[in-house]
């Protein structure tokens, strides 16, 4: 089957140089979310077209983190969750296909206070129905409709968190989620698949002094139960600090014939930050491959993986 993942431009909100804005008005959140939906439903045309003209057997879309967003003082937090989810799902329905997408909310009190442990253990207690999360919506071409699995809860947002004392317990979370039957995982047209949600990556850690060879944390790195999946999809937020140390993650997960792909969105205007895909252990597609990609759109790149 194919995969076709999704990156994104990176839409400024006035109040602050940060898509969801922790301090925006609710009309700067409604337009950037707007503009989302408006490119998800462009992207989705376009892979209606390839289906149609082409035959190409693309079964799954996967779109970056902050695919829809709530507005942080919604007064009903879990209706506003339902209504982007729902209103989000029924283009995929409407094209046929599966689709791993977000919808973004919040379960901090205090978001532009960041402390690592204590960040953590709110995210611990929220509950995703009202904190948003991702979201599989997994098609039946039978049927013509499909099922939700999700939201699917976040773990790590940065390595501070997995270095902190709740780290190992957090890790073991996210390791369970990883197993077969876990909510990070799924399996569409006989491919099992795994995810990591954004920065949940940093279960690995780099050495520097090895190059940043990467590695599992906690012990888990002698343990590949766990990383049982052909296919590792880690949608992430935003073009990321450090992105060697990222890719040299994605490397990693990738050994033993897997295939990675990393897809997000793109803040620092050049796309080579956004979208990447590793096979056994080798970069096989970049964001600045024109070659490969669906180019020709301002606000949108699409790569096609056959898996």
């Amino acid at each position: 089957m194919i995969i076709a993942a999704a990156a994104m431009s990176w839409y400024e909100v006035p109040e602050r140089n940060w898509p969801p804005t922790f301090g925006a008005g609710k009309e700067a959140v409604r337009t950037f979310d707007q503009q989302r939906l408006s490119d998800v439903k462009e992207i989705m045309r376009e892979v209606r077209a390839l289906r149609e003209e082409d035959e190409d057997d693309i079964q799954l879309v996967v779109f970056p983190g902050w695919t829809r967003i709530r507005h942080r003082h919604d007064k009903d937090p879990k209706k506003s969750i339902k209504y982007l989810r729902n209103q989000t799902a029924k283009i995929f329905r409407s094209v046929g296909v599966s689709a791993m997408f977000e919808v973004f909310g919040w379960y901090d009190e205090d978001p532009t206070v960041y402390k690592p442990e204590q960040h953590l253990s709110n995210r611990l207690d929220a509950d995703p129905n009202v904190a948003g999360g991702n979201f599989i919506y997994k098609h039946n071409e039978k049927t013509g409709n499909g099922k939700f699995l999700g939201p699917i809860k976040q773990w790590f947002a940065d390595s501070k968190e997995a270095n902190s004392r709740l780290g190992p317990m957090v890790g073991s979370k996210l390791v369970s989620s990883l197993r077969p039957g876990g909510d990070h995982t799924v399996e569409i047209g006989g491919v099992k698949i795994g995810f990591f949600i954004c920065s949940e990556t940093t279960i690995l850690k780099n050495i520097q002094r090895e190059g940043n060879r990467a590695e599992a944390r906690y012990g888990y790195e002698d343990d590949e139960s766990w990383l049982d999946h052909d296919v590792i999809i880690n949608p992430f937020h935003a073009s990321m600090g450090n992105m060697h140390k990222h890719m040299k993650r994605w490397e990693r997960l990738s050994q033993n014939g897997r295939v990675v792909i990393a897809c997000g969105s793109n803040k620092n205007v050049s796309w080579n930050s956004a979208l990447y895909v590793y096979q056994d252990g080798e970069l096989i597609i970049d964001g600045g491959d024109e070659a490969v990609l669906r180019p020709d759109h301002d606000n949108w790149r699409l790569a096609l993986v056959e898996v």
